[in-house]
């Protein structure tokens, strides 16, 4: 591929990658100074403004999160909308959340009350892997038809249903970007409950919200967790795209 890759440095997965593709024999660097297209890595959660989209080499291809700024002179990739690369991000994100919920609390999973808001690619994958370990697991769905398709599986809630009974558990994990947690809410969760969020930016909390209990924001976790996986998972994603 005849591409000049320029790598968002914030990330130890793509710090990993521009090794990879340096081995591979690509053109890696933080400045197009040849007739090649430029390629633009960032993560998937960079959201990149007007002014950033305006620095970029015009008719570069960049793959990041969602842009805010017209994007009519380059052609933009946003990672999670791709169906496999989404998928195996989900995995390694899932493998991510169990280790902090072990290291983080001081009872058995199976113990424990949990539940997981949202059911989307991520909810879903969180819930498949971690019931087996968990009696008495809850899902909350914010989609009718989604709702329809855990009722058989879990301890099922649908859209606000969950606030009722938020002072009974004792695991909550996030999976909607959206800030869904009021102050009201947060009152009601118990204090040495853990709220892990693996959410993109904003996160679940209202603005400004105060918390007792223990609020875990745990933005790219594969990125932490496991790296060289989720390197070479963006490199065949780039690869797809490229060819």
């Amino acid at each position: 591929m005849d591409y000049y890759y320029v790598f968002d440095k914030t990330s130890k997965r793509n710090l990993i990658l521009a090794d990879i593709f340096r081995a591979e024999g690509c053109f890696v660097g933080e400045k197009n100074n040849t007739d090649k297209k430029t390629a633009y890595i960032y993560t998937a959660n960079k959201i990149l403004d007007a002014d950033e989209i305006d620095k970029l080499d015009k008719n570069a291809v960049v793959f990041g999160g969602n842009p805010t700024g017209c994007v009519k002179n380059i052609e933009f990739f946003r990672m999670m909308d791709d169906e496999l690369y989404a998928y195996n991000i989900s995995r390694i994100t899932t493998e991510g959340a169990l280790s902090i919920i072990i290291s983080n609390t001081d009872f058995a999973l199976y113990a424990a009350n949990l539940l997981i808001l949202g059911y989307g690619r991520m909810g879903r994958e969180i819930a498949r892997k971690i019931k087996p370990f968990v009696k008495n697991l809850s899902v909350c769905s914010f989609d009718k038809n989604e709702f329809h398709a855990l009722a058989n599986e879990y301890i099922p809630y649908f859209a606000n249903q969950y606030q009722c009974n938020l002072g009974s558990f004792d695991i909550i994990i996030n999976t909607v970007p959206a800030r869904i947690i009021t102050q009201k809410q947060a009152e009601k969760i118990k204090n040495n409950a853990l709220f892990l969020d693996v959410a993109s930016k904003p996160g679940a909390l209202e603005e400004g919200l105060s918390v007792n209990f223990n609020y875990i924001h745990a933005l790219q976790l594969p990125d932490k967790t496991a790296p060289l996986t989720a390197a070479l998972e963006l490199r065949d994603l780039i690869f797809r795209r490229l060819q």
